[in-house]
């Protein structure tokens, strides 16, 4: 007789993301969910391999009910959240993040400019190197 290992199935969370109902499984991060949803949330530091490092935090997202806003590679999803990808704070602090991130890069100074901060100017894939390519 053959062992056969079976990953144990994973429960199903629904979160809500930008007034869309997302499910994803039981330990998505909120970028995960983002992703599942089509919403190509910018990253710099975030690698799918690694465990995530939360310095860049160019992939905040808002969330309801908390105070600040949170890593979505790092937050893990949980029921009944309430997730904003594109709000003026979110897009704000993208905005401040990356200007310090490319003033902290010498020699590179100027190439976050490009950076998608919402979700619609989020169509193409980011080149650190290249800018939006």
């Amino acid at each position: 007789m053959t062992s056969v290992f079976l990953e144990t199935p994973k429960r199903l969370v629904d979160v809500e993301i930008d007034g869309v109902s997302v499910r994803v499984p039981e330990g998505a991060t909120l970028l995960d969910a983002c992703r599942a949803q089509g919403i190509d949330t910018p990253t710099l530091c975030y690698l799918e391999n690694l465990t995530p490092v939360n310095v860049c935090r160019v992939c905040v997202v808002e969330v309801e009910g908390s105070r600040t806003l949170v890593p979505s590679c790092s937050r893990k999803a949980e029921p009944g959240m309430k997730v904003h990808t594109g709000s003026e704070r979110v897009r704000t602090s993208r905005k401040m993040r990356c200007n310090a991130s490319s003033s902290e890069m010498a020699g590179r100074s100027g190439w976050c400019g490009s950076m998608p901060v919402t979700a619609s100017e989020a169509g193409s894939r980011f080149d650190p190197g290249k800018g939006m390519t």
